[in-house]
């Protein structure tokens, strides 16, 4: 050997290394200790020895969890993560052509995913004056059914578009929610989902959070007013078995009735 030193570690590896050094201390310990079991037939003698080894393991992996704390999430795996949710969650929006069970859906997304405890999902009356409540999560009694566009963040994201998130706090009210963010459907808003208080785990929305909310509102609006006109169209007397095959007709027709589509 040339007797020069190793070079230093990085301390996460040199974390690791102690305590493989440390668990294989410990299985040799026990190996020594096994040959001291008594055989079956000591029922008191072995249930202490055991006892003892019970201790010894606990004692070790409590030295292990710290000597070697759990690692937290890459950037990468985070934004994983973060496509994966948001695959899950555009698929239960766009599994349904009913008005109703995509609200629900939609609900069941804000809390589950984006941690929203009390919410309210508002769209444009025919008019465009007002917004309407379409669904709402959280106490009674609910908020007003029905808000000027002129009132408040809720009637100035409605407005310009642009979404709003306060960093700082987690809870607000009906007048001053914590999130608001657009439902559009192409380039039109057709409404807002406003947050008024977030789960109490959640603590804030993080940049990613604001990401994915946005982009969860956009599918909304693409899945409302994709079931709207299946309603409409089923209402116009043709049966529930026909009508999923005749709203593709345009595109069945060849290169005019795909024109007739796109128009």
């Amino acid at each position: 050997m040339s007797g020069r030193r190793r070079p230093p570690l990085p301390a996460d590896l040199e974390a690791v290394l102690t305590a493989l050094d440390t668990a294989r201390a410990a299985a040799a310990r026990l190996a020594r200790r096994s040959d001291l079991v008594p055989e079956p037939g000591n029922g008191g003698d072995r249930e202490a020895v055991l006892a003892s080894r019970l201790r010894d393991l606990e004692e070790e992996n409590e030295a292990l969890r710290r000597r070697a704390p759990l690692r937290s999430a890459t950037p990468a795996e985070a934004q994983t993560d973060l496509l994966a949710g948001l695959y899950v969650a555009t698929s239960q929006l766009h599994r349904t052509l009913r008005p109703d069970e995509v609200v629900s859906a939609l609900k069941e997304i804000l809390i589950n995913l984006i941690g929203a405890e009390i919410f309210q999902i508002l769209l444009f009356e025919p008019r465009r004056t007002h917004l309407r409540l379409a669904a709402n999560q959280g106490p009674h009694p609910p908020p007003p059914r029905r808000q000027a566009v002129s009132d408040g963040i809720v009637g100035v994201v409605a407005r310009t578009g642009i979404p709003f998130f306060d960093p700082e706090r987690a809870q607000g009210d009906h007048n001053n929610p914590c999130a608001c963010v657009p439902i559009r459907v192409d380039a039109q808003i057709v409404g807002v989902i406003q947050v008024e208080r977030l789960l109490p785990h959640k603590g804030r929305l993080t940049a990613a959070d604001h990401e994915l909310f946005t982009v969860l509102a956009e599918h909304a609006g693409l899945a409302l007013a994709a079931a709207g006109l299946y309603r409409r169209f089923l209402g116009e007397g043709r049966q529930d078995g026909e009508a999923l095959e005749t709203l593709f007709d345009p595109l069945l027709e060849g290169n005019g009735g795909a024109q007739a589509w796109n128009r």
